[in-house]
């Protein structure tokens, strides 16, 4: 009676065929009940994965989680409901206590099933449900818009700012989503689509928002939506929530995150500029342990010898580098080149560890046309000369990349490079590139977009003359 599970087999049942069943049970001896009672109905004929609780699947990493709600998603024909509570979901059989889902891919692909499905929404979960994760998510919105107001070194920091607003827009995108799954035959996608865009739609989107949404959601995503300046929205999420904004407390919670890169960044900035505005025994330093970037973002070669480095260098790896540029350097350069331009620092890290830096000599050939291009570089300081022979096709400084292409198509060089003055320059294997592409989708989507847009501009410019 407790587990009271509904089992969906289609109106004609061929016992002689095998049958995959997704359940869920939360506890062991449930499984071992279901797995019995499955075999006396069905005999032998038929395939069982009992599914883990989501308590123990929330634990698992993101990738983990995704693929395994996605194979559970389009396991089956059929979507099965079954409700523990009002605060659980429960799709194809796995429960999903929303409070325990953070913002993100995984929310997106359960709004995006019960959305795309015919079913009405109730069929899935209640409206109150849905009103009370909204207003959690427009909370945590506006947090991350708190930790970049102000005069504090948080708010003043480039990366702290950068992460916030590819956060924002990837929050905003899943609150959309999420709330969305109140407005039945709404073309959703297309809202996403023009919000991420800021195209002529937007006031259409907000005004059908303002008037189909309950007023606890609308009343905080329209300002998110609607308002370009973060001292509006700070002000708008003020007056709906306790916001945190003392400056300890933001360093706790920025360290206590779970993102790596973020841990990484706040620990470099306590370190350089929050030597006397911070507690240093109320964080616990031994998390940055397992850090790896923060092994890469605190270089001690550049950092006063501090009490709070003395505590840090206990638990990062020292390197013994040699090279000119810090790893924070390097992303700052890459973020000035046109390809990287609308990638986050957070993805833009993954290119500056496969960087190697190269010095050439005022007068030096960099490459000749015709060479084999297995790389790309990035002038990170100096001037370089493309030409063809003695005619000059541009001039570049810092932060231009040159020889791109060669490292997208792997054809010959098209032209001559050589030093205009002593340079240094970030070297990008293709090989290196390609695994950095295969495995961080944002890079190459970005990348995609960017020679997209030189495409359209170049076919333009042809049909214009």
């Amino acid at each position: 009676q407790e587990i009271n599970y509904v089992i969906d087999i289609n109106n004609s049942v061929d016992f002689k065929k095998q049958y995959y069943f997704q359940l869920n049970a939360q506890f062991e001896e449930y499984k071992l009940a279901l797995e019995k009672a499955m075999t006396e109905i069905l005999g032998n004929n038929y395939l069982i994965n009992i599914q883990y609780n989501i308590f123990e699947l929330i634990e698992k990493t993101d990738d983990t989680k995704q693929s395994l709600v996605r194979d559970s998603l389009y396991s089956q024909s059929k979507i099965v409901k079954k409700k523990y509570n009002n605060e659980t979901l429960v799709v194809t059989g796995i429960g999903f206590p929303l409070e325990a889902i953070a913002l993100g891919e995984l929310l997106i692909e359960i709004s995006n099933v019960i959305s795309d499905s015919k079913q009405d929404y109730s069929f899935f979960i209640d409206k109150h449900t849905i009103i009370e994760k909204s207003k959690e998510i427009a909370g945590v919105i506006f947090q991350n818009i708190a930790f970049i107001y102000g005069n504090t070194f948080i708010a003043k920091d480039h990366f702290i700012k950068d992460y916030f607003k590819y956060k924002e827009s990837e929050d905003v995108e899943c609150f959309l989503r999420f709330a969305c799954i109140l407005l039945n035959n709404e073309p959703i996608h297309s809202y996403v689509h023009s919000i991420k865009n800021k195209d002529t739609q937007v006031p259409f989107i907000i005004e059908v928002i303002e008037h189909k949404l309950p007023k606890s959601i609308s009343a905080v995503l329209v300002p998110i939506i609607e308002f370009e300046s973060s001292v509006e929205k700070f002000d708008i999420g003020s007056k709906f929530y306790k916001l945190n904004t003392e400056l300890q407390k933001q360093c706790i919670d920025l360290y206590d995150s779970n993102d790596d890169w973020l841990q990484a960044i706040i620990s470099y900035l306590i370190a350089k500029e929050g030597k006397e505005n911070i507690d240093l025994d109320s964080i616990n330093w031994k998390n940055l342990e397992p850090n790896n970037i923060a092994d890469d973002v605190i270089d001690m070669r550049k950092m006063d010898e501090t009490p709070i480095m003395g505590k840090i260098k206990n638990y990062i790896k020292i390197k013994k580098d040699t090279a000119m540029f810090t790893m924070l350097e390097k992303i700052t350069t890459l973020k000035k080149v046109d390809l990287f331009s609308n990638i986050s620092s957070k993805n833009l890290y993954h290119v500056s560890q496969i960087t190697e830096e190269v010095e050439f000599l005022e007068g030096e050939i960099i490459f000749s046309e015709g060479d084999f291009g297995d790389y790309m570089l990035v002038i990170a300081k100096g001037k370089v000369r493309i030409h063809k022979g003695e005619k000059t096709i541009a001039e570049m400084g810092s932060g231009v990349c040159f020889g791109e292409m060669a490292i997208l198509d792997g054809e010959p060089r098209s032209a001559d490079a050589t030093a205009i003055e002593d340079c240094i320059l970030f070297k990008i294997k293709q090989r290196d590139f390609s695994q950095v592409l295969s495995i961080q989708n944002d890079v190459m989507m970005s990348i995609v977009k960017i020679l997209t847009k030189r495409l359209r501009e170049t076919t333009q410019k042809v049909y214009a003359n």
